[in-house]
């Protein structure tokens, strides 16, 4: 992801981790201005649980739906499912804003949307279906958009190119990917 035009032409499918760092980073109204953001409803559930935690922002994620600045969702059981099914074996445990987040990307695959997480098991899921351009990191979204600084590991490129190329070696050896 190298420009604006590029994030802006995508849908940006984030989880609670990423609503709550963008808030604690000040840059969550740049990325409502710049991108297409979808939050789950199961993530925008979870995001105003977390964020009572913390006195330094307050989430307005109601608000911005209504206003029609992010996009929320509900996924039927099937689609969330559908996720479950698509690896058997898979090591990892997805938790539900996860697995919305997984469910909306792989539903959508001509909308060009791509899951924007912190957690690995995201990236390791997207590894093993061999679909690592549908991941990106919090810190790949704001150089794009010439907002790069300083975040956790978790939020990194780095992060996110391991933890997919982590995934793709795992369903290599289980068998799940055949070369």
């Amino acid at each position: 992801m190298t420009s604006s035009k590029t994030i802006r032409s995508q849908l940006l499918v984030t989880d609670t981790c990423v609503v709550i760092e963008a808030h604690r980073h000040g840059v969550w109204q740049a990325l409502l201005d710049q991108c297409h953001v979808v939050l789950p409803a199961t993530v925008v559930d979870e995001a105003i649980q977390v964020a009572r935690q913390f006195d330094e922002f307050r989430l307005r994620l109601e608000e911005e739906i209504e206003a029609g600045l992010v996009q929320s969702p509900s996924l039927d059981a099937s689609s969330l499912q559908a996720v479950l099914a698509r690896c058997p074996g898979f090591p990892g445990k997805i938790d539900p804003g996860e697995l919305e987040c997984l469910a909306f990307v792989l539903d959508n695959p001509d909308q060009s949307a791509v899951v924007c997480s912190s957690d690995a098991v995201v990236f390791r899921y997207l590894g093993w279906l061999q679909m690592s351009e549908s991941a990106v990191s919090l810190e790949e979204v704001l150089d794009a958009l010439g907002l790069s600084r300083p975040l956790p590991k978790r939020l990194s490129k780095a992060a996110r190119v391991n933890w997919t190329q982590k995934g793709f070696t795992e369903a290599l050896q289980s068998g799940f990917i055949q070369l």
